[in-house]
């Protein structure tokens, strides 16, 4: 196994770049719209800030006890402001960091495996980065979450289906033209089930799929980021990226505390062409 490339950048681009262009845009946009229409007739703007408040809180101060992934989806407010608020900024961030390493980095793939796909915004991401249309297979433990991820992959156009189970069950092995996609999922296991998710991804690339893994900007939320690229054998960046924010993020931006008009995560790339088992 070769050493792996890790290459990082912190220094944020100047320009501010569009959000989305063309079909992608046409798509977000309505996506962005129908959750906020199904969103905002049962709660008020104000609940809504304050899931935003309550998950940012929870992600990156209150993690102690586990079970992040329950605890994110418990009650409305959290529900709405995770689909209506950081899906969509979920969805942003993968789609100008794939844009920012290549056509290649998804060159072949036809399938992608939405692992912990919550909503489906990272699925659809690199969905929307193949150079035809594909099928995604989301896996998720929660049904509320994966009823989104359906209407998010209808939306952008892919051919879907999904599976209940909690990582690492359920998931695919993965070969040639697969893409194993894990957007802000990673950290929220246990080290357990995170090192046996590690090990069945390294089977899958040894088969020929491809895997990409996002993660936040906090190095202290995932520890293990360096071990895994070693293992995986994978290429690291941090990407900054200053981007039009959507107007409904900006007026939550602006209503909770936040600031996204840099999106920002760390993203490992790994697989390609198929290996010879080692």
């Amino acid at each position: 196994m070769t050493e792996p490339t890790r290459t990082e950048s912190d220094a944020p681009i100047e320009a501010v770049l569009p959000y989305a262009s063309g079909e992608l845009r046409v798509r977000f946009d309505a996506w962005l719209d129908d959750a906020l229409t199904r969103h905002t007739h049962a709660l008020e703007f104000r609940e809504i800030r304050q899931g935003v408040r309550a998950l940012s809180s929870l992600w990156l101060e209150r993690r102690a006890g586990g079970e992040l992934a329950r605890r994110a989806i418990e009650g409305q407010g959290k529900r709405a402001a995770l689909a209506t608020y950081f899906a969509p900024l979920h969805l942003l961030t993968l789609h100008h960091a794939l844009q920012q390493f290549g056509d290649e980095t998804l060159l072949g793939v036809r399938r992608i495996f939405d692992l912990g796909c919550g909503t489906g915004a990272c699925g659809a991401a690199a969905g929307a980065a193949l150079a035809r249309p594909g099928s995604i297979l989301g896996v998720d433990r929660s049904a509320w979450v994966l009823g989104e991820a359906r209407r998010t992959w209808s939306q952008f156009g892919l051919r879907q289906r999904t599976r209940r189970a909690e990582l690492p069950d359920g998931i695919p092995e993965g070969s040639d033209g697969d893409a194993l996609v894990l957007g802000w999922v990673v950290n929220e296991l246990e080290a357990h089930p995170r090192d046996e998710l590690r090990e069945r991804l390294r089977a899958a690339l040894t088969r020929g799929a491809r895997v990409v893994v996002a993660e936040p900007l906090a190095r202290g939320v995932s520890p293990w980021w360096e071990a895994w690229g070693e293992a995986l054998d994978a290429r690291s960046e941090t990407v900054r990226l200053r981007v039009e924010r959507p107007a409904w993020i900006e007026k939550m931006d602006l209503a909770s505390g936040l600031d996204h008009s840099t999106l920002g995560a760390r993203v490992m790339f790994a697989g390609g062409p198929a290996r010879p088992a080692s």
